[in-house]
């Protein structure tokens, strides 16, 4: 059950996204060092879902988390992989009894939906019952699945192996706090938010070849072509809750971690690193040095 929660950024990137790319110094490369005057962290762009073929990694993310004594995840993995997480989800992603999708979406659009989850075999009486964000993001992840693409991403990769060493582990947000942001997904646009899934979906493959392409080299640039510019410009509101509100919130806890004499390793959705609301510009602004690592 820990897939959708670690599609979040990953949907941002494929369906959605936004920003505009503000220093020459942050391109080629997916981690950065952010050093203070009294300590550093490494920031790292992380890709939330991955296939086999995408291993291994970019070689500076090994790297990274060799010199880190402490692994820092948006949100606690071990909370997702429960089973309290999938009563959290149902909670908040799926309409109480007596309210379906079905009220909030035209006819038309309805019966698009309808007629692709029967296509694909897909169970229309369970996914009805669910809010936009949460049938956006299971459609993509098995259709992502059917690609053979919705492996482990680098969060649970470095997650499983801060485990296992017995590396110390930090988050940024709570669960809820990251399903809030999803649950609020296309709230007063369900239309458009149905029929643009539907209509991405069938461009998933070219698109996540491209997203990937640029998360690997770092080419911020071409991330927002590619997956920025869409979100901010059709979905200014989604910009606003999954980009801009939780950096403003992260901000406080990345500068308490610049500051400790321990080299931390931060893995955020590569997305949130990029442009004038990204991390990297905010801390730029705030007198931290910002170098390619």
């Amino acid at each position: 059950m820990h897939r959708p929660i670690a599609l979040i950024c990953l949907m941002v990137m494929v369906t959605l996204s936004s920003m505009a790319i503000s220093s020459g110094i942050m391109a080629d490369s997916s981690v950065w060092k952010v050093s203070g005057d009294n300590g550093e962290l490494l920031l790292g762009g992380s890709f939330h879902l991955l296939g086999k073929k995408d291993y291994p990694l970019p070689e500076e993310f090994d790297r990274a988390y060799g010199e880190s004594t402490y692994v820092v995840l948006e949100t606690d993995m071990a909370v997702v992989e429960s089973g309290k997480f999938q009563q959290r989800l149902m909670e908040m992603m799926v309409y109480p009894a007596g309210t379906t999708l079905e009220d909030y979406l035209s006819e038309d659009v309805y019966k698009q939906l309808e007629d692709y989850c029967r296509r694909q075999g897909y169970p229309m009486d369970m996914i009805r019952t669910f809010k936009p964000g949460l049938v956006s993001v299971t459609l993509t992840v098995l259709k992502m699945q059917k690609m053979q693409l919705a492996g482990d991403g680098v969060d649970q990769h470095y997650y499983d192996q801060a485990m296992i060493e017995g590396k110390n582990i930090g988050t940024l947000e709570t669960v809820d706090e990251q399903l809030s942001a999803l649950a609020s997904m296309g709230e007063g646009r369900e239309d458009d938010m149905i029929l643009n899934t539907l209509r991405d979906i069938e461009s998933l493959a070219s698109v996540l070849n491209d997203v990937k392409n640029a998360w690997r080299a770092g080419d911020n640039q071409r991330l927002q072509e590619v997956a920025m510019d869409p979100m901010r410009n059709e979905y200014p509101g989604i910009y606003q809750q999954l980009i801009v509100d939780r950096n403003n919130d992260w901000m406080p806890r990345l500068e308490a971690l610049a500051a400790t004499t321990e080299v931390e390793f931060v893995l955020v959705g590569a997305l949130h690193l990029v442009g004038p609301d990204g991390l990297l510009e905010q801390m730029r602004q705030r007198g931290y040095t910002i170098e390619r690592y």
